[in-house]
Parts: structure tokens; C-alpha cells; sequence
């Protein structure tokens, strides 16, 4: 078992074991995000707000404020390792910030629906993912 992190204030992920006592052991992986988007007050560079991983411990997703990106990560759960997916990540409307995501049906990446919300803009656009870890492109926006 790990325990998945997003840094807000550094724009990083890290993966850590949990033993099982239940405390945790030395981080196995580091994600470093890198970049800005168009609000510059807001979005100077990378803000990780949050990470989920799918049901079957195959994927991990993160939304970064700061980058207006809904990022997908290949999750090794033997090793606590994350790959970028490829497509690695889907942008969302510039300066829309987007912050936490919620799945249809508790499965990421699948057939499903999910809504992300961004910080900035105080919109919820919603995404179709694919199957086999296709990233979400975005569709319809409610304000």
C-alpha cells in the first residue's frame, strides 16, 4: 500500500510506502511538475491540488491549478513508481485552475464521465475518458 501526495506549494506528487504497522516508509517517487498558465497571480508556476488512483491501482490522476492541466500517471504498484501516461495530460480552459475531479463510476481512466473544478474560473467542465488510459478531452462547461 502507498500513500499518494500532491504538493501544493512545490507543484510535486511523491509516493510513499505505507508499512504494515502503518507508518510510512522512505518515498519511492518524486514528480516534479514544471510550468505556469496565464493568471499570473494565481498560476506562477505548478500547484498540485490533488491525486486519485483508479480502482485497479493502475492509473493515477492529478489536477494542477497552476498549470491548468488534468495530468494521468501510470501507477506501478509493486515498485510505488509513476510513468507518465502518453497522452501524458489534457489542458484545461486557460486560467480555469482546475482543482479536484470526481469519477462517474470510481474508475480512472475508463468509459466514463468526470467533472473537474477549477479554482480560477468557478466553472465545472466535463470529461470522456477511453479506455486503456486515454487521457479526458474536455466537453461541455457548466458555470
Amino acid at each position: 500500500k502507498y500513500l499518494l501526495a500532491a504538493n501544493y506549494s512545490g507543484g510535486s506528487l511523491t509516493v510513499t510506502p505505507i508499512k504494515a504497522d502503518g507508518s510510512l516508509g522512505a518515498p519511492t517517487d518524486f514528480v516534479q511538475h514544471h510550468g505556469s498558465s496565464v493568471n499570473k497571480d494565481r498560476q506562477e508556476g505548478p500547484h498540485a491540488h490533488c491525486i486519485h488512483v483508479d480502482a485497479a491501482n493502475k492509473f493515477a490522476v492529478s489536477a494542477d491549478l497552476g498549470l491548468d492541466k488534468v495530468l494521468v500517471y501510470k501507477l506501478d504498484p509493486d515498485k510505488g513508481l509513476l510513468t507518465p501516461n502518453e497522452p501524458p495530460s489534457t489542458s484545461t480552459k486557460p486560467g480555469g485552475g482546475p482543482r479536484h475531479f470526481a469519477n462517474r463510476r470510481g474508475t480512472i481512466p475508463a468509459k466514463r464521465t468526470r467533472a473537474s473544478g477549477p479554482k480560477v474560473a468557478g466553472q465545472v467542465p466535463w470529461h470522456a475518458s477511453r479506455r486503456h488510459g486515454n487521457v479526458p478531452s474536455e466537453g461541455a462547461v457548466c458555470s
